[in-house]
């Protein structure tokens, strides 16, 4: 995954932009449906606006929203926003504004209290077109370099608006000039959707951090590559009314995956999330192509933890998980290495298939990617993977299927008549319950497939445990695993540093069986290289369970695998 480094380079870019002059905004379509407290359509000059920093306010003609006129601010890189006073205004709910920039970027909206306090909200525009954003002043936030008594905007008390735009504020963007054209802001005493929420559904209590009801982005495209973070200028990201799991909207997010870049998209968390309502966390997922998806999780220090959860295209997916399978990121740090969920300041979502991009070159090129109702919720789930303290001793799930996400990736590798890995679009693991006593828990992972004619398929697992301590410890790798024919699996553990282990099982058909392997017999591949010549479960970057039955006399053309309970055994109690 990206450097920390990165990631708090993100986190404190929104810092810095929270902590200027800036505002909020709601869309002069509801003008005609009501009177406005505020509407400034800009068709009389610029009113009482001003920039402050290296930017400038002019009128441009000819290129507006309505009319013939909209506000103009120009700037550069550096500290620079556009301000207006504004009278108080008890009864106002809501704020829109029409907007058109010159570049692709991250804009911050701030309304200012006369005791100096400063409430914003962040969002996202497209490059040069008109767009609506929407806000609720409910979803404004007290900006971290400021202090309220009751940590609520007080609009009986505002006397500015501003609007800045973030990106310029600190990323290094370039020293082109920029230019952001506003058109018909309004201020209403009209309630829009909020961003966020709380709802009871079926005795669950949801925290919503995005339901997409609303049609301003507050998602921002990113793209980590050569060793940086940047936006993502080229995808196309927008809220889609109609293409939806839950309500009538849903975030978009069009993007071109090519080697070594890894597409993601991150909102900021302005609400303290109440951990005692907060068990587990949910996310709906649509895709067009097969997708492996690293959620991320990030803390105020920038700590980050993460899952993965693999998607089929077939439709819309509800990924629910416990908190408890939110792993410490390998390249991440945190004072008490467990997950403060009152503490979680921003949410990542990548494509990890862009680490894989290279050797499937059919992961290349466009994709899009579909996300409602993200929250987090009061349901306790089961933990499906991580560490959990068992009766026998200390075991460490790779996966139990417990939860209710896949992150089995369907592969096949053919080998003749020359190399090539793809993943397996016509085999499609899903989840499935057992009798107590046939496997481990209540549920297993199972996939039918057709066995390659020159090559053999495979199931693959992205392992997202990071480097805990106690992995050093593993001393076996259990399963359980059935097979409708009989098979040979080789079970292949690759680490971070290239190296890859392997130990070769056969498998009787029809029943279940559990299998037990010492850490010590998986042998080192001869096609790669490890410097200690010794497998290290806590550098495990993959897990995979490949049918090379292919290669065998007899061997069937059809098969199902089903697997449960893949976990490391430690000696410790």
């Amino acid at each position: 995954m990206w450097k920390m480094n990165r990631e708090r380079f993100l986190l404190a870019l929104w810092r810095v932009v929270l902590a200027c002059f800036l505002t909020v905004v709601v869309t002069s379509e509801l003008a005609s449906q009501q009177a406005p407290l505020l509407y400034e359509d800009f068709e009389k000059g610029q009113g009482l606006w001003f920039a402050i920093g290296v930017g400038k306010v002019s009128i441009a003609k000819g290129d507006a929203h309505s009319g013939q006129s909209a506000l103009s601010f120009t700037y550069q890189k550096g500290l620079a926003a556009v301000l207006s006073p504004i009278a108080p205004m008890p009864e106002a709910r809501s704020v829109s504004v029409w907007i058109k920039p010159s570049h692709s970027t991250a804009l911050l909206l701030v309304f200012q209290e006369n005791d100096g306090s400063r409430y914003g909200c962040g969002f996202y525009v497209s490059a040069k077109r008109w767009q609506m954003v929407q806000l609720s002043i409910d979803d404004m936030f007290l900006l971290p370099d400021t202090k309220d008594e009751n940590d609520r905007l007080d609009m009986a008390q505002v006397f500015a608006i501003g609007l800045a735009d973030a990106l310029m504020l600190f990323q290094v963007v370039g020293e082109e000039e920029r230019t952001i054209l506003i058109d018909d802001l309004l201020i209403s005493a009209l309630d829009v959707k909020k961003r966020t929420s709380i709802v009871e559904v079926e005795g669950e209590k949801l925290q919503i951090i995005d339901d997409f009801e609303n049609p301003t982005i507050f998602w921002a495209p990113l793209v980590a590559l050569l060793g940086r973070m940047e936006l993502n200028t080229t995808a196309d990201i927008s809220v889609e009314f109609g293409r939806t799991k839950y309500g009538n909207g849903s975030l978009s997010v069009g993007y071109e995956l090519q080697p070594n870049t890894i597409p993601l998209f991150m909102t900021l968390v302005t609400n303290r999330i109440d951990k005692a309502n907060a068990n587990s966390f949910a996310i709906s997922v649509n895709a067009t192509a097969p997708t492996g998806l690293v959620i991320s999780l990030i803390e105020r220090d920038g700590s980050r933890y993460q899952t993965f959860a693999y998607i089929h295209p077939d439709g819309w997916h509800d990924v629910k998980v416990s908190l408890d399978d939110f792993s410490l990121a390998d390249d991440s740090k945190d004072e008490n290495e467990k997950l403060d969920i009152d503490q979680v300041q921003a949410i990542a979502i990548a494509d990890a298939g862009g680490f894989f991009a290279e050797l499937i070159p059919t992961l290349r090129g466009k994709k899009e990617v579909q996300i409602d109702r993200v929250a987090f919720s009061s349901a306790v789930l089961p933990q499906s993977q991580g560490i959990i303290d068992e009766r026998e001793g200390v075991v460490i799930w790779l996966d139990n299927f417990e939860a209710n996400v896949l992150r089995w990736v369907p592969i096949e590798v053919i080998v003749q008549p020359g190399l090539m890995i793809d993943i397996a679009k016509n085999a499609k693991p899903t989840l499935h319950g057992h009798p107590p006593a046939e496997a481990q828990g209540r549920f297993h992972m199972s996939v039918d497939y057709d066995v390659p004619a020159n090559g053999v398929f495979g199931l693959v697992h992205f392992v997202t445990l990071g480097r805990n301590p106690l992995l050093k410890h593993a001393s076996s790798l259990r399963f359980f695993v059935k097979v409708k024919e009989n098979a040979t699996l080789l079970i292949a553990l690759q680490e971070r540093g290239g190296g890859r282990y392997e130990k070769q099982i056969n498998i009787k058909g029809g029943e279940w069986q559990r299998v037990d392997l010492p850490i010590g017999e998986f042998i080192l591949n001869p096609d790669t290289k490890d410097e200690n010549q010794r497998l290290d479960p806590d550098e495990l970057l993959l897990i995979g369970f490949v049918d090379i039955s292919t290669f065998e006399v007899g061997a069937p053309e059809q098969n199902s695998l089903s697997i449960d309970g893949v976990c490391f055994l430690t000696p410790l109690k």
